[in-house]
């Protein structure tokens, strides 16, 4: 089985946080897509385990979720009716009823 050497891995991973695509990535550095998402999933994986082990015990006030609507839904004026949003477009706090998200 072939493998990707370190730097091969560095310049896929760099060209993906740029902003480039997996098509345009595996063009640029010569790479198939199939490997690229492979190299992803492993990547994903290892950071996984570094968050786990490292991101214990915080004591936040505030988180800030910037953009977060836009995995939601869309923006409340997007909608035509209140009801054309799905029911996962609100925000559920534990204990209270879910809210609208407002921007």
């Amino acid at each position: 089985m072939n493998r990707l050497s370190f730097d091969l891995r560095v310049r896929v991973l760099s060209a993906l946080v740029e902003g480039n695509s997996i098509r345009g990535t595996a063009r640029m550095c010569g790479v198939d897509k199939k490997t690229i998402l492979w190299l992803l999933g492993d990547v994903g994986d290892a950071c996984d385990v570094y968050q786990d082990q490292t991101i214990r015990g915080l004591r936040s006030e505030r988180v800030q979720c910037d953009e977060i609507w836009s995995f939601c839904h869309a923006k409340e004026r997007n909608c035509r009716s209140r009801s054309a949003a799905p029911r996962a477009s609100a925000i559920c706090r534990p204990g209270q009823p879910s809210t609208p998200i407002r921007s």
